[in-house]
């Protein structure tokens, strides 16, 4: 793992691991989120969210999480989930997100899901960029859809319900990348 070096204002330096060495692995992914959460052209608050999505796929620092962690405090824009018809069909498929929930999502007058769906769609988000990058754009697609006998006969996607689970495939999706035996 590369090591990177973050200077605050306090003059302390904070070592941070990352899991890229490469910058070119980093924006490919970036230029993956990019497809995922529509047209550049946009103003305000959708604008503001891109910004901080694409800081924190750049870089693994305390700031781009936590910017992150104030959009999903407010809810990702419902246009951003509606643009991935994928991700949630396939998380309403897994029950990572139930249908009716959803359903209830798109008849209300919000212009953001709620801050408990917006994590559910960044955590799918976070392991469906994971798993791209372990084993390419559609290998990634098909691993987290096929069951594992690691996830005792589940697919990896039907893990992420809870953060517990979504660990989990983190942390086995680690132990490929880095050549660990699973």
């Amino acid at each position: 793992m590369a090591e990177k070096k973050q200077k605050h204002s306090s003059k302390k330096s904070v070592v941070i691991k990352r899991r890229s060495t490469s910058a070119s692995v980093s924006s490919q992914k970036g230029a993956r989120l990019s497809a995922y959460y529509g047209e550049k052209k946009a103003s305000g608050a959708l604008k503001e969210f891109r910004v901080a999505l694409e800081k924190n796929s750049a870089s693994d620092t305390l700031s781009s999480y936590i910017d992150l962690s104030k959009y999903i405090e407010h809810g990702i824009p419902m246009r951003i989930a509606k643009q991935n018809k994928e991700i949630v069909n396939s998380m309403i498929q897994h029950n990572i997100i139930p249908r009716k929930t959803w359903e209830n999502a798109l008849k209300s007058k919000r212009a953001n899901l709620t801050p408990q769906n917006s994590e559910r769609f960044m955590r799918t988000l976070r392991i469906l960029e994971l798993a791209k990058d372990a084993f390419g754009d559609e290998g990634g697609k098909q691993w987290v859809e096929r069951p594992t006998k690691v996830f005792e006969g589940k697919p990896p996607i039907a893990m992420l319900t809870n953060e517990s689970g979504s660990r989990a495939v983190e942390l086995f999706l680690g132990q490929i990348m880095n050549g660990f035996n699973a």
